[in-house]
């Protein structure tokens, strides 16, 4: 009973983590337009299931800085990412070389929705262990 306790806490502090790292994303408030200048697709099998792993490379100017930096995304659609696709840049404004595009910043409300109730699904089971 313990030892799934303490499996509960290292689930519910990496998706704690997670949790963290996608509402800070969010809170990027440079804009500025990018374009993918590189791209590689994986697909990838899960049982009965398969998704996308996307790799973009970036390419956005911030205060006449080019930078280029690679984007690591899964996605369900082979096409959502293209070569040379433009879209807008979300980038954290003390250090322009963190970035999140807009296309999977919109992603990003679902997967916190997502970690919130799994988190509320982890501390029920915990609680319950508890009890027993």
């Amino acid at each position: 009973m313990t030892k799934s306790i303490i499996v509960y806490f290292i689930i519910l502090i990496i998706m704690l983590l997670a949790l963290l790292k996608e509402i800070k994303v969010l809170r990027y408030k440079g804009r500025t337009k990018g374009v993918i200048i590189e791209l590689s697709k994986q697909v990838h099998w899960a049982e009965f299931n398969y998704y996308y792993v996307i790799i973009a490379t970036y390419q956005y100017i911030v205060e006449d800085q080019s930078y280029k930096k690679k984007f690591r995304c899964t996605s369900k659609k082979v096409d959502e990412y293209q070569l040379n696709q433009e879209d807008v840049i979300r980038y954290n404004i003390k250090s322009p070389g963190h970035f999140i595009p807009e296309t999977f910043a919109k992603h990003s409300f679902g997967t916190i929705y997502s970690f919130v109730v799994m988190i509320i699904v982890l501390l029920i089971l915990i609680v319950l262990s508890w009890l027993h």
